[in-house]
């Protein structure tokens, strides 16, 4: 290899390359020793080196690339690198040729209005380097190039205005840009102009004032005003954050036989509106914020499968904007697949004016507004076919927790809805509004709101609705409620509907686990004083919460009933209090002797029954060990029952009190009073002891009845 200095204005063409003569190698007279020639002839590459350190400047560069433009257009074994920090404050015009410009060993600061400008075929490929771009200023425009230009793994700062990208390309064909870096743009970093078959991979974008990708495909035809969509870009594995604009906005693009539009394995998050663009007077904001926007696109393809440079992408993500996740505005036969859209300002997946779109397999999870809008627009350009969403699809997407509607079709013709799952969303999980000819077919709903016993529903407009096979799913558990002592365990069981549910595993989790902790079984412990809400959920989005309060332990129970005499068979139940301030949700009954008392429910209440004569006692206990005991004596069931007073005449108005007694042997702790005629006598108590009213003349029967069916009654008169 041979190395030659530069040292003057020319070098001449008698510096030989090998065998091969070039044409004259033009360096500014300034440059001196700054910039390093050679010559590799094993690999036929030429190589210049310029050093900012001994003053070379990107000029110098450019002059290089005029010299050799003629005999190395196609041949990007012509190698330029930079080395150092070089300021730029003016244009550099780059004439068409074919170099690798290297700037891994280098950064670049330009305050002037363009950095770089080329609008002859040329064939570049940018390589590395920190390029540092004054605000509202760009670092390159290529325009009208057959030859494909790349740009590989550059970091560029800042750059960019709301017109123009900090790159922009113009009718270049099949640009790349890959591995990059774009950070603090003033506007759009990457916008790229009727670029065919342009590729935008492997990138990071953040904190762009401006929309992060935009694509518009848009070319008027020679002698005509209609613009023409331009066929196939790629826009593959970006991660964008924080953009001020669009995430990644695509206009005017087609896809054609092998060439096509696909936009796949991006995560775009945090997407803020910005008011220099898209800005809508009508509605007094921008109608930028959007995660993804696909506008005027035909066959666009989203999400679905892509290999590129030796690696497989799929799906999108797209999480915080606060507009819409997803645009789809006058297009034709959109494919969505695989896309998830997260935590969405408004809509989750936005069809407007569009037809023959297709989403499967997609997911949305928390849009404030609704999750999947088919709407006409309108757009008073558009036809009404277009408007009205013909041949559309929704199938298998997965939409939870919506603050409105988890699927909304609206004027849409000819529009297929199947198994998909809504759940969690505070209006309708399907709604159609004016729709005609669709069919809902396998769609799984819950956590909705329901009509009819189904989440979804349709206005009188619509004509042509066929439901098949839908499946409400339901999550309940046994308490929305309780209360527990500190320390008090407790268990709370979830059911699920239906019963043919793939997945029917409940996940647990507490809002406060200082206050509740709670196992994957949904046990929960009282772990301190205060409120917290445990929630259990399904993968599939359906959740439902019980509120639980916890009060300190209680220091005292005490029994309703102390004492207490009941006959044999006789039923009963007896309830417990604490001391105020406190709360136990489990209260456990037992009996000292089953053979004479037998409990029929131990837990909250005490309920039991008299077995035979004899006595015994009726405990509970707290969960901390706290009791407290009521003495049962069980006698004989009752052979008769007499009541104090056979007849007596009462005037209206006029109250009075029976009682009842049975023989001494036996027992009964309720007797029961009714009366024959609720319009003469109006019972005022019907327990133990009768108390009642006359209402009107007439004769009525006040009986008295014991839990074995024996009975007693009292002739009431009543006159004026």
């Amino acid at each position: 290899m041979k190395k030659i200095k530069a040292l003057s204005l020319v070098l001449s063409a008698a510096v030989s390359f090998g065998t091969v003569l070039t044409v004259p190698l033009t360096v500014s007279a300034a440059a001196g020793s700054s910039v390093e020639v050679s010559w590799d002839d094993i690999n036929s590459q030429f190589t210049a080196d310029f050093y900012s350190s001994r003053g070379a400047t990107l000029q110098d560069m450019a002059d290089i690339i005029y010299s050799r433009r003629n005999e190395t257009v196609g041949n990007k074994s012509s190698v330029l690198r930079l080395h150092g920090v070089f300021n730029e404050d003016k244009t550099i015009v780059l004439r068409g040729a074919s170099f690798t410009i290297d700037a891994s060993d280098a950064e670049i600061n330009s305050t002037a209005d363009l950095l770089f400008d080329s609008w002859e075929d040329c064939n570049y490929y940018f390589k590395g380097g920190t390029w540092n771009i004054s605000d509202e200023k760009r670092f390159i425009k290529l325009s009208n190039s057959t030859s494909q230009n790349v740009f590989d793994g550059l970091t560029v700062n800042g750059g960019g205005n709301t017109k123009f990208g900090a790159v922009f390309l113009y009718g270049c064909v099949s640009p790349v840009i890959k591995n990059c870096s774009f950070n603090n743009s003033s506007g759009q970093a990457v916008y790229i102009h009727h670029c065919p078959g342009a590729v935008i991979a492997d990138n990071k974008f953040s904190k762009t004032k401006g929309h992060a990708i935009c694509l518009y495909g848009g070319k008027k035809n020679e002698g005509s005003d209609v613009e023409v969509n331009t066929v196939g870009c790629s826009v593959v594995g970006n991660f964008i954050s924080d953009a001020g604009g669009d995430g990644i906005k695509c206009v005017k693009y087609s896809s054609e036989n092998d060439k096509n539009t696909v936009i796949t394995g991006n995560n775009v998050w945090n997407i803020k509106r910005n008011n220099d663009y898209d800005y809508d007077a009508v509605r007094g904001e921008s109608r930028s914020g959007v995660g993804i926007m696909i506008m005027e696109c035909k066959n666009a393809i989203i999400g679905k499968a892509l290999n590129y440079d030796g690696r497989t992408y799929i799906g999108n993500s797209v999480k915080n904007t606060e507009n819409y996740g997803m645009v789809i505005n006058l297009s034709e036969d959109t494919y969505v697949e695989q896309t998830y859209l997260t935590d969405i300002g408004t809509n989750g997946i936005h069809n407007s004016a569009s037809c023959g779109t297709k989403i499967r397999e997609c997911g949305l999870t928390n849009c404030k507004e609704i999750g999947i809008f088919f709407t006409p627009g309108p757009d008073p350009y558009v036809s009404m076919d277009k408007q009205q969403s013909l041949n559309s699809e929704i199938v298998g997407a997965k939409v939870i927790k919506c603050g409105s509607y988890g699927i909304v079709l609206s004027k849409t013709v000819k529009t297929k809805v199947e198994n998909n799952l809504v759940t969690n969303c505070k209006d309708y999980g399907i709604y159609c509004v004016g729709a005609k000819n669709i069919d809902l077919t396998g769609n799984m709903v819950g956590g909705t709101k329901m009509t009819g016993g189904s989440g979804v529903n349709f206005n009188e407009e619509c004509s042509g609705i066929r439901i098949y096979s839908p499946i409400n799913i339901s999550l309940t558990l046994d308490k929305t409620s309780m209360s527990l002592g500190y320390g008090e365990t407790a268990v709370i069981k979830a059911s699920v509907l239906p019963a043919t549910l793939d997945d029917k595993t409940v996940s647990w989790r507490t809002s406060n686990s200082k206050i509740i902790s709670v196992n994957n079984k949904g046990n929960v412990t009282a772990k301190g004083l205060g409120t917290a809400w445990v929630t259990a959920s399904l993968s599939n989005g359906i959740e439902t919460s019980c509120r639980i309060t916890v009060k300190n332990a209680p220091t005292k129970i005490t029994l309703t009933k102390g004492i207490l005499t009941i006959g044999v068979g006789e039923k009963y139940s007896v309830g417990s209090g604490i001391n105020d301030g406190s709360a136990c949700a489990k209260r456990t009954y037992r009996t000292s002797n089953s053979s004479i008392v037998r409990m029929t429910r131990t837990d909250w209440l005490g309920d039991f029954v008299g077995v035979k004569p004899g006595v015994a006692y009726v405990t509970v206990r707290t969960y901390n060990g706290k009791e407290s005991t009521c003495k049962v004596t069980v006698k004989a069931a009752p052979r008769s029952v007499a009541v104090s007073k056979k007849s007596m005449t009462l005037k209206v108005g006029q109250s009075a009190t029976l009682s009842s007694s049975i023989p001494s042997d036996a027992g009964c702790a309720e007797r029961i009073f009714r009366t024959s005629s609720g319009t003469i006598l109006k019972m005022t108590k019907t327990a133990w002891t009768g108390q009642f009213t006359a209402l009107k003349p007439g004769i009525a029967y006040v009986t008295v009845r014991t839990y074995n069916g024996k009975e007693a009654s009292c002739k009431v008169t009543v006159v004026k």
